[in-house]
């Protein structure tokens, strides 16, 4: 029965929306003071009012494990955890972006890894992403989180034509590119994921194999001149894929929406890996039409296209080299240039990729946490609970050994020779054996397996770190025992194995070198010493005869009798000699008080002569007799005795 409306008398229909009768007519409403009690959009409108609260938490205070009886507050069990690390980013206010609950959000942590990748747009992408993959995979939360989520917002990279970006991605997560590329690989035949290769990185290690093969077996039909092949020997190609894959990773991620990521891959490659070339050189190439065909018929492209790829990075290039404020910039279009366009690139470009990787580095954020369900941290809180005697006897629970999965990790290896694994060596796995035996069984394994099992160079150049990669010289036999072994210890390496069987007795000389040898010195088995004699005295004739010959103002003799602190005879014999005087003068201490030459040359007594004279006086009269003291004149101008004159 219809209600009519107080207002207007007209009729009234009833709304759901409004919990009361409406008038057609003035649309009053029959009953104003009705309140909607329900709704189904109240759990989303509550939730953006109040984000702490969780609809499922449990009611009461604590909560009991099966396990043991043990105790824990409400919302620290594993499902409170998963329901938080599940919040949606829509369900957090901006205002309460510090808060507890966006910490630990998933959400919020993969909006900061795509806000550290550039990639703030890609985020919702890649939260659908994982959404998929968690309930697809059930992975657990913890490290295994971590890495699908930096997976996931690869494959929305990738989506977005833009490369993958593993090495900055991983960076980020603070865990090793190939974990991630394993997890990569994982997610997308989970989620039946194909994308086409739009990464020049790709193709560097395909370019640097065949630069290497043209100049190892010096073709004639790659292009290439003799002069250039003669300049490109030298370089150490690896630190160029090296810097080529840097370059790769900084355009990605200055350069998100270039031109250049929807072009096709391989001439990008040929361009960068040609700049890497030049910046390796520190100076321009020449000439550069016959290194850009020779590149692009490996990756069936032509000349043309890769140097005009190249004309355009190295531009990018030039406009990154003028804001690093040390390095030579080039100059602009009003005068003429001192130094071109390619040679300040050239110089210039590793210096530039160091700082803009300071730069992000830098200025990336932190990542929030993540509450992590792992199982060594269920076993660490086991642990610290007291536990009655009966429990307390039991063995800790023994951790189990990894797997080695060969074809799995073969097949890494394939998709990717750069960061996927290769298969332990069979000494790894020797020593992992060994690990379950005794002490002396282990060692004489070891130690039998040891020598006829090494790390192949192969697997070396795949394992070892790249400090160790940039000489040019084949690794020895100590380093490649100790990338295999993981250490340089005595534990890891004993002295025994730092030589091959009979290579420490090749370095001896056999009988018939010795003998040869004794033949052509003249060595004498019986009486070797006065050979070493007649050499040493005439070594020390020629020495003599030289000094004899050699002239020097200062008297060595004398020198070395004053060192050697004679009597005063050889004193007085210094000073003559100090002075550049001789015996043969004739001067004696007689001479200053006879000579009445006033021309002659007098010298004074010395400190010996008065100390003498001293002692001889304490001796005979038993006192000492001191004449009247008068301070010394200087003899230096022409009025230097007028001081005795008067007072004399």
């Amino acid at each position: 029965m219809s209600v009519n409306c107080s207002e207007c008398r007209g009729d009234t229909i009833w709304d759901d929306e409004a919990a009361s009768a409406i008038c057609t007519t003035c649309g009053t409403l029959t009953d104003p003071s009705q309140s909607i009690l329900t709704s189904q959009d109240y759990r989303s409108e509550f939730l953006h009012s109040n984000p702490l609260w969780v609809p499922a938490a449990p009611s009461t205070l604590k909560v009991s494990r099966r396990n043991g009886g043990q105790w824990d507050l409400s919302g620290q069990e594993a499902e409170a955890r998963g329901r938080k690390n599940s919040a949606s980013r829509s369900n957090i206010s901006p205002s309460l972006i510090l808060t507890p609950l966006s910490q630990y959000a998933i959400a919020e942590f993969i909006n900061s890894l795509a806000v550290s990748m550039n990639a703030a747009a890609l985020s919702p992408r890649a939260l659908t992403l994982f959404n998929q993959a968690k309930t697809a995979g059930q992975f657990r939360w913890g490290r295994k989180t971590r890495l699908i989520a930096g997976a996931c917002l690869s494959i929305a990279l990738r989506e977005a034509n833009r490369p993958n970006s593993f090495h900055d991605i991983a960076f980020l997560l603070k865990t090793s590119p190939t974990s991630l590329t394993r997890t990569y690989i994982s997610i997308t035949s989970l989620l039946n994921f194909t994308s086409t290769v739009i990464d020049p990185s790709i193709h560097i290690s395909t370019l640097q194999s065949h630069l290497a093969s043209v100049l190892r077996d010096n073709q004639k039909d790659s292009g290439l001149p003799d002069s250039l092949v003669k300049f490109l020997q030298p370089i150490c190609l690896r630190t160029v894929s090296t810097t080529a894959n840097s370059l790769c990773s900084l355009i990605a991620r200055l350069c998100p929406d270039d031109d250049l990521k929807r072009l096709p891959p391989a001439p990008t490659a040929c361009a960068i890996f040609m700049l890497s070339l030049e910046a390796e050189c520190r100076e321009t190439i020449s000439p550069l039409g016959g290194l850009a065909q020779c590149l692009g018929a490996r990756c069936h492209v032509g000349k043309g296209v890769v140097m005009t790829r190249y004309k355009a990075i190295q531009d990018e290039v030039a406009s990154w080299i003028e804001k690093v404020p040390w390095l030579d910039k080039y100059e602009g279009k009003s005068r003429r240039a001192k130094v071109s366009r390619r040679l300040v690139v050239a110089r210039g470009l590793k210096d530039v990729i160091n700082f803009q990787d300071e730069i992000w580095r830098d200025a990336v954020p932190p990542n929030p946490l993540l509450d992590e369900d792992d199982e060594d941290e269920e076993n660490d809180s086991t642990t610290n609970i007291p536990v009655s005697a009966s429990q307390d006897t039991r063995p800790p629970p023994r951790k189990r050994q990894k797997t080695h999965h060969s074809l799995l990790d073969a097949t890494h290896f394939l998709l990717d020779p750069l960061s996927g694994s290769i298969p332990p060596s069979s000494h790894t796995l020797i020593r992992q054996h060994s690990c379950t035996l005794p002490s002396s069984a282990a060692s004489t394994q070891l130690s039998s397996s040891s020598s006829n099992h090494l790390l192949p160079v192969t697997s070396y150049i795949l394992t070892a770190p790249l400090s160790n990669l940039i000489s040019k010289h084949a690794p020895t036999r100590l380093q490649r025992l100790t990338v295999d072994r993981g250490g340089s210890g005595e534990a890891e390496v004993a002295d025994d194995e730092l030589f091959t069987e009979g290579e420490l007795e090749g370095f001896l000389r056999n009988e018939g070198e010795v003998e040869i040898l004794r033949q052509a010195f003249g060595w004498d088995q019986d009486n070797p010493e006065p050979v070493v004699e007649e050499i040493r005295v005439s070594r020390k004739s020629r020495a003599g005869t030289d000094a004899v010959k050699k002239k020097s103002r200062l008297n060595l003799e004398a020198l070395a009798q004053f060192l050697d602190g004679g009597d005063e005879e050889k004193e007085s014999d210094f000073e003559f000699g100090l002075y550049g005087f001789d015996k043969s003068d004739g001067h004696s201490d007689d001479d200053v008080e006879t000579s009445q030459d006033p021309f002659s040359i007098h010298r004074l007594p010395t400190t010996s002569h008065v100390s003498s004279r001293t002692m001889e006086n304490c001796q005979t009269d038993g006192e000492v007799v001191i004449d009247t003291w008068r301070p010394l004149t200087p003899e230096r101008d022409v009025d230097a005795n007028r001081y005795d004159e008067e007072y004399d």
